[in-house]
């Protein structure tokens, strides 16, 4: 006599696959969700660096040309008449570095001698010497910073002399780390305007004489 299937185990059986098959399907359409939305993140980023890249050469070109116009405007104003910003430059630059400045101004350089006291003759040079004096008030740190600066000042710059003595302060108020008083030299060249257009006229000039003769 055969034995009856046993219908309960079947039906168990069945039910235990279509919910592991359930189960799959599910965590495969999560992981399917999961990898569309990282999809989709990672084509928001490229876009984003697109972008930031386009924004980045917009902005150099622009740089690129204001540095042109800036560099076209700096040409056509002498040096010496560049001084006076060039003061204001200094003083703001000692503020930002911490210092309060006191005074800023052109100093005359010191004639040239000879060793018997006489005065040195005169050579002629396609520039300058300007040297500036700088009196400031701070601490050490506030110091140092103004000379870090001056590296990247947009002038050509070169510290002669540096003198730095601590403030004097008296009583029971007076500072562990009193302030310094600063004193700088620092000397800067100027250069002459050149003269594109009387050059230009004489070498006009020298050839039609060529010519002529």
């Amino acid at each position: 006599m055969k034995k009856a299937p046993n219908v309960k185990a079947i039906g168990v059986t069945m039910f235990a696959l279509t919910a592991s098959g359930l189960a799959l399907c599910g965590w495969q359409y999560s992981a399917l969700t999961a990898m569309r939305e990282r999809a989709a993140g990672l084509r928001k980023e490229v876009e984003q660096q697109s972008q930031i890249a386009q924004r980045a050469e917009e902005t150099a070109a622009r740089l690129k040309r204001t540095a042109a116009r800036l560099s076209h405007l700096e040409l056509s104003v002498s040096q010496a008449a560049y001084i006076p910003t060039m003061l204001t430059e200094l003083e703001r630059t000692g503020k930002e570095a911490g210092l309060t400045v006191l005074g800023v101004r052109p100093i005359e350089a010191p004639k040239p001698t000879t060793k018997d006291g006489k005065d040195a003759p005169k050579r002629r040079k396609p520039y300058q010497e300007l040297d500036i004096e700088v009196k400031g008030r701070g601490s050490y740190r506030a110091s140092l910073n103004f000379l870090k600066a001056l590296q990247a000042f947009p002038r050509i710059v070169a510290v002669k002399s540096l003198t730095l003595a601590p403030k004097s302060q008296a009583g029971a108020g007076a500072s562990l780390k009193p302030d310094l008083d600063l004193t700088i030299v620092i000397r800067t060249f100027v250069f002459p305007p050149a003269k594109p257009a009387e050059d230009g006229r004489s070498v006009r000039n020298s050839e039609e004489a060529r010519k002529d003769g």
